[in-house]
């Protein structure tokens, strides 16, 4: 039989107890653990946990982490209209224009007296021409009563050459045939006038002017 010194028996005993409490304290470590992710952890383990929540501050720590903070209502945007500018009276306009003797506006006399003034063009950045400033006879076969003079100033000074010249009337004097079927038509001179022109067809002086007016 072999016989264990005394001393080293004592050193396996203190071994032995240091191993039980190394266990113990393993033990307590996980049921801490487990302690505190099932809930809140006593307040001493606060030094230890800094992260875990302390029912006295329950309220402050989860504030920010299950809260959702609503979204900020929208802003009122202001939309300004723009002011848009007032329409101009044209009725009361068109009685301060100069007339005829038949009643029909004087547009020739109103644009002489500049009571008004016609676009360059529809474009915008259509250039104003000067207007040819030319007169051309128009003298029915055996009819020198019926004579007009046809005025290309009154007339450029509104649109421009291609307007009539590009399908109405051939360029040479005499080649287009003028009448007033062709007029009461709608074609010839009445393809403005009447429609979007004055004087109307029918305002025999305005262009016959050996007929007065």
């Amino acid at each position: 039989m072999t016989t264990v010194p005394q001393g080293i028996a004592g050193a396996k005993r203190r071994a032995a107890r240091v191993r039980v409490r190394v266990a113990l304290a393993l033990a307590a470590a996980v049921a801490t653990l487990v302690l505190v992710s099932c809930g809140p952890p006593p307040s001493l383990l606060e030094p230890l946990f800094p992260d875990a929540v302390n029912p006295a501050n329950a309220t402050k720590a989860y504030a920010g982490r299950t809260r959702r903070v609503p979204p900020k209502p929208p802003q009122e945007v202001e939309i300004v209209a723009s002011k848009v500018p007032e329409r101009p009276d044209a009725v009361a306009i068109l009685e301060t224009l100069p007339r005829s003797d038949d009643g029909q506006v004087n547009w020739v006399q109103a644009l002489a007296d500049r009571l008004f003034e016609p676009k360059a063009g529809v474009a915008a950045d259509a250039k104003d021409e000067d207007p040819t400033d030319m007169d051309v006879e128009l003298v029915p076969k055996g009819q020198p009563e019926f004579k007009v003079v046809f005025s290309h100033k009154v007339h450029t000074t509104w649109m421009g050459c291609p307007a009539c010249h590009s399908g109405l009337f051939e360029m040479e004097k005499g080649k287009t045939v003028i009448t007033m079927d062709k007029i009461n038509a709608g074609t010839s001179c009445g393809a403005c006038h009447g429609k979007v022109a004055a004087p109307e067809p029918m305002t025999c002086p305005a262009c016959h002017k050996t007929m007065g007016g």
